[in-house]
């Protein structure tokens, strides 16, 4: 999570959040900054948390929730529809921030990090220059959608190349 990111939550998660709709939570892979930030939005909702060894993305949980949050997720999904449609089993809102560019790797120009960082998005306009890159527009059918999308860069990161990375947030839901 970059300090950038953080500030998006900040913004965001606020102005999307319905406490009648958002009742029951869960997350993926928080840290603890995240979750104070989740409960300070959602002060009443109930709120379980998952990472790697509780639900691999691979498979379907079968616990449903109203809403469920991803940061920094979705860039190590070999498979993006796959992880996507289990989620999407598994809620009716799902808010993803992830990366459209951003040099991760240990040398220059590299976009992926060393470790199992695969993955890059693009949506509509924004696209990713990456040699993986899913575009969120796959996901539209009659029921899944992306209902809000907001776009943001920051800073150069220690391998800079790009004079800016780009990271998304979205408000994916079942129709």
């Amino acid at each position: 999570m970059t300090p950038d990111d953080y500030k998006t939550y900040q913004h965001i998660w606020p102005m999307w959040s319905s406490e009648d709709k958002h009742k029951k939570i869960a997350t993926l892979s928080f840290n603890t900054e995240q979750i104070q930030l989740l409960q300070n939005v959602f002060p009443s909702a109930i709120i379980n948390h998952y990472n790697i060894s509780t639900w691999n993305l691979n498979r379907s949980n079968e616990n449903y929730y109203d809403l469920i949050l991803a940061c920094n997720v979705f860039h190590y999904a070999p498979d993006p529809q796959l992880w996507f449609t289990n989620v999407m089993k598994s809620c009716d809102a799902f808010w993803i921030q992830d990366l459209i560019n951003r040099n991760r790797g240990s040398s220059f120009k590299h976009q992926f990090g060393d470790d199992n960082d695969c993955m890059r998005y693009s949506y509509k306009e924004h696209n990713s220059v990456a040699s993986n890159s899913f575009n969120l527009k796959n996901l539209i059918n009659d029921n899944i959608y992306v209902n809000k999308f907001h776009h943001y860069k920051d800073g150069p990161n220690d391998f800079y190349y790009y004079k800016t990375n780009d990271h998304f947030i979205a408000e994916i839901v079942n129709g």
